[in-house]
C-alpha cells in the first residue's frame, strides 16, 4: 500500500502539574489538540485537593497522595466522562463512580468538600481481605462478580471466577503452600503414611 504524504494527523499533548507547592505535586491536566481544533482535556484531583472527607485524611497522614480521587474528561470544554474512586485506609480502590450524562455539558467547578458530585452512579464495588489485604472480590453493580483465591503465602492471585461466590470455588496444587479454599475433613498428611 501507498501513502499519500499530503495526509496526516497531528496531535500536541500538553501536561500541566498545577499543585507544585506542598499539596501533591502530581499531574492535575493533560490537554491534547488534535489537528482539526479538538481539546480533550483530562482534569485529576488528589486527596490533597479535597478537605477533610471519608478516608482522605487517613491517606494524606500515611504520604498516600498520588492516587487520583477524581478523573474528569472534556471535549471543547464540555464535559463528556467523570470517574471518582473511593479509596480505603491503604489508598485502594473500593468503590468507583462514574458520570452518567448522554449529552456533554458544562463541567461543574470542583468542590474539595464533595467527594462523589451529583449525576455520578456506583459502579463497582471492590472487596479485599481483611487480614492479607488481596484483592477478593469485584462487583460490577447490577452484572456479575469475579472473585479471587490466592497461594504461595498470599503473594500472588491464582484463580480468577466470574459469577461465583469465594466460598464456591476452590483450587490445588502440589507447588502451593495454602489450601487454596478447601474444606480439609480429617487427618492432612504431607507425605503417603506407609502400611
Amino acid at each position: 500500500s501507498t501513502t499519500d504524504p499530503t495526509k496526516f494527523g497531528e496531535a500536541k499533548v500538553e501536561y500541566f502539574y498545577d499543585n507544585l507547592n506542598g499539596n501533591h505535586q502530581q499531574l492535575s491536566r493533560r490537554v491534547t489538540l488534535d489537528s482539526e481544533g479538538n481539546t480533550l482535556k483530562t482534569q485529576y484531583w488528589y486527596p490533597a485537593d479535597y478537605s477533610a472527607i471519608d478516608n482522605l485524611p487517613t491517606l494524606i497522614t500515611k504520604n498516600i497522595i498520588n492516587k487520583p480521587v477524581k478523573e474528569e474528561t472534556h471535549r471543547n470544554g464540555l464535559l463528556v466522562s467523570g470517574k471518582v474512586n473511593r479509596l480505603n485506609v491503604d489508598g485502594e480502590i473500593f468503590e468507583v463512580y462514574q458520570q452518567e450524562s448522554t449529552t456533554p455539558a458544562t463541567p461543574p467547578p470542583h468542590n474539595g468538600g464533595i467527594l462523589v458530585p451529583s449525576g455520578y452512579t456506583k459502579k463497582i464495588d471492590v472487596v479485599y481481605d481483611a487480614s492479607t489485604k488481596n484483592l477478593m472480590k469485584v462487583q460490577a453493580v447490577d452484572d456479575v462478580s469475579a472473585v479471587y483465591l490466592w497461594a504461595y503465602n498470599n503473594s500472588y492471585p491464582i484463580a480468577k471466577a466470574v459469577n461465583a461466590a469465594v466460598t464456591e470455588i476452590a483450587a490445588t496444587s502440589f507447588e502451593s503452600d495454602g489450601k487454596g479454599n478447601w474444606v480439609y475433613l480429617g487427618p492432612i498428611y504431607n507425605d503417603i503414611p506407609g502400611k
